[in-house]
């Protein structure tokens, strides 16, 4: 068996056999969320329950969203050993909180066509993320929320319930308004990170996703906004990157969350609305960089995973087989680095969906049918 279906048999073998997250010799993590936890791995399931055409892999998605639904509200949550507690991550983000147990709920219970489950997940979900947040992150804060909604409607086909879009347009409605007000990026305002998770870019990103959601033409301050990252790329022999952020002596990465891969979706994003040539050029390049760049792990956050992501968003966007060719490489080195570590018993935080192997198996598994394949919880 190659290293990638090993992986993915021994993370599915991990989740039919004990409905809870095993112990293991590293740092505690949350047990409940979408990044680390029960959540993560029951929309894991739910992904390659699809992938797979697997009715079985479904129902045992819906077990562990329910199981996560279960776990306490600190640890369930937070954990002091990962730095992950009220002041870091808030209290709305579907990535790190109840809201995004019950996003998860909700997904599963649309693909079982679940009605009676359906609507009280939605409703729990616009319940959790219904306190202020001033940040606009794309992981932690408002974007995040706004993400999520694009992920449920987008699920839901051609349904637009009322409720769901008048919260969309009050959470894009501030985003805009902070595009267009904000100093320009790298001008002394106060965001100055510029990846997809924690920047500029991403909030960018949720915008262009409740755009072409609704089918609207993004505002001016969008493209605006865009320009001005195109200004900061920092152009190699065959690819583009941007530092973290934009102060003098920032590192560039090739990740998803701060690096290049990161960046690949939003100008692909941006090229499929506004069809800008250079936008394009952008994705190819970020992309580029992202397949060539090393040292940030086998994850979708920070390695190899999320790398082959973006490879898999540019075959999508161009129907060019060499970024497929790409993504299963980098798809075998995510799977190699997995099983090394395993062997090893040095995971870190391997039943994590963003941190560790559960993001792997969904890649290995979309790779199976990869016009269908979406990084999870992010892509639609």
């Amino acid at each position: 068996m190659d290293e990638s279906r090993k992986l993915l048999h021994r993370v599915l073998d991990i989740a039919a056999t004990e409905l809870r997250i095993p112990a293991y010799t590293g740092p505690r993590s949350p047990s409940a969320s979408v990044t680390y936890g029960a959540a993560g791995l029951a929309h894991a399931l739910y992904r390659i329950s699809i992938a797979r055409e697997d009715p079985r892999l479904l129902a045992l998605a819906d077990s562990w969203a329910e199981r996560a639904a279960l776990e306490p509200a600190d640890s369930g949550y937070y954990s002091a050993d990962v730095k992950i507690s009220t002041e870091t991550v808030g209290r709305v983000s579907p990535y790190h909180t109840p809201s995004g147990v019950a996003a998860v709920q909700a997904l599963v219970a649309n693909a079982r066509c679940d009605r009676m489950n359906l609507d009280p997940a939605v409703e729990r979900f616009l319940q959790a993320t219904d306190a202020s947040c001033e940040n606009p992150d794309l992981t932690l804060g408002r974007s995040s929320v706004l993400l999520g909604l694009c992920l449920l409607m987008e699920a839901g086909g051609t349904a637009r319930p009322q409720t769901l879009v008048e919260r969309g347009n009050d959470l894009y409605s501030g985003l805009v308004a902070q595009l267009a007000n904000d100093p320009p990026i790298g001008k002394g305002g106060g965001d100055e990170y510029l990846g997809i998770a924690h920047g500029w870019a991403g909030l960018l990103y949720a915008t262009l996703r409740w755009c072409r959601l609704l089918g609207i033409t993004p505002p001016a301050a969008a493209e605006d906004r865009l320009l001005q990252l195109a200004a900061l790329a920092q152009f190699t022999k065959r690819g583009v990157r941007w530092p973290v952020q934009a102060v003098a002596g920032s590192i560039s990465l090739a990740g998803w969350c701060n690096g290049s891969a990161g960046h690949t979706f939003l100008w692909t994003l941006a090229h499929q609305l506004l069809t800008t040539s250079s936008y394009l050029d952008l994705a190819e390049r970020a992309a580029m960089d992202a397949f060539q760049g090393t040292g940030g792990g086998h994850g979708l956050c920070c390695g190899f995973a999320g790398q082959a992501y973006a490879q898999l968003n540019l075959f999508q966007h161009t129907g060019e087989r060499r970024w497929l060719n790409q993504a299963r490489q980098l798809a075998a080195k995510a799977a190699a680095f997995g099983n090394t570590l395993a062997r090893r018993g040095e995971e870190g935080l391997p039943h994590s969906l963003y941190k560790g192997d559960v993001g792997v198996a969904v890649l290995v598994a979309d790779l199976e049918r990869p016009e269908f394949a979406a990084m999870p919880f992010f892509e639609g």
